[in-house]
């Protein structure tokens, strides 16, 4: 077993399992539910080598692809390919629906790679997105080449769902009355103060904030589809997952130190379906390890990607 101390890192881990068979049956399309459309961007490198898979990268709850454009024209010039963020469902720019499962993630994730003639992506994600891309690799493992999943596990996580429920019933409160004809800098800061009595973290208030947009009618309004995620996060689909089989291709996993998402238990269950399971732990890094330590996890990310 893997054992951990909190609050501090450990030397990577290579967890190599054998014994292990591939139980799970992969579902095809059809058995999923149907997706939405997904908004994507795409990077290009100056030297794009045409014989390397893409890579795709889905973001966390309440994030969108806009969070890496940065680290992904970055990770596509390291590794020569071509890297597509994505918004998650019911986020960004993507379709919206009541159904916000992992399966659907992995749905979406399928239509994009069948639209753009993709066979085979190395995949990054973070939080709810690297769970969706558990998921995936569990679905259909013939289609990832590597995995790289960003401070999350597959057990339900220490941080509550209550928590980003509040954040939800805040946000709609603080939208409530905002002054006709408001620019969007100017309703900015008006949400920006009613959010500070739920919302005490002035880094996370403002990765919520970067959700506010306004609408062609002159409307300011979330992008996200809050009853979507709420109703997802009280019935518990965000929080749980329920996957069988195993994938066997090379798969990292990136924490931080200081993160509630990951511990010695979250690891361990993650070995069980990821024999191929490689660890790095990023000093004094939190859930949101890809912002605050962006240069290290972009040398632990591309160095993997390039083995």
């Amino acid at each position: 077993m893997v054992r951990l101390i909190a609050g501090m890192c450990r030397s990577n881990i290579l967890t190599n399992l054998h014994g292990f068979n591939n139980l799970f049956s992969p579902r095809f399309m059809s058995d999923l539910p149907a997706p939405v459309k997904i908004g994507a961007f795409k990077y290009e490198p100056r030297f794009l080598d045409v014989n390397k898979d893409p890579v795709l990268i889905y973001h966390g709850l309440f994030g969108s692809r806009n969070n890496w454009k940065s680290l992904s024209k970055a990770i596509a010039e390291k590794t020569n390919r071509v890297v597509l963020p994505l918004d998650v469902r019911n986020h960004g720019t993507s379709g919206h629906s009541l159904e916000m499962s992992y399966p659907a993630m992995v749905s979406d994730a399928l239509e994009v790679m069948t639209n753009k003639k993709i066979n085979r992506a190395t995949l990054i994600g973070h939080s709810l997105g690297g769970r969706a891309f558990i998921q995936f690799a569990l679905t259909v493992p013939e289609k990832v080449e590597k995995l790289v999943i960003v401070d999350v596990g597959m057990k339900r996580p220490q941080v509550p769902a209550s928590h980003h429920i509040e954040y939800i019933q805040a946000m709609r409160e603080a939208l409530k009355d905002i002054p006709p004809n408001s620019s969007r800098s100017e309703a900015k800061k008006i949400v920006d103060h009613r959010l500070k009595s739920a919302v005490i973290d002035p880094f996370i208030r403002g990765f919520l904030l970067l959700n506010l947009v306004e609408t062609e009618s002159g409307q300011i309004a979330w992008q996200l589809n809050l009853d979507a995620l709420e109703k997802s996060l009280n019935e518990g689909v965000i929080d749980t997952m329920s996957v069988e089989g195993m994938y066997n291709g090379p798969t990292l996993l990136i924490y931080g130190s200081k993160s509630e998402y990951v511990d010695e238990d979250q690891i361990n269950k993650l070995a069980e379906h990821f024999p191929n399971l490689q660890t790095q732990c990023i000093k004094d890094g939190t859930h949101y390890l890809h912002v605050e330590k962006a240069s290290e996890f972009l040398k632990y990310a591309t160095e993997f990607i390039n083995l």
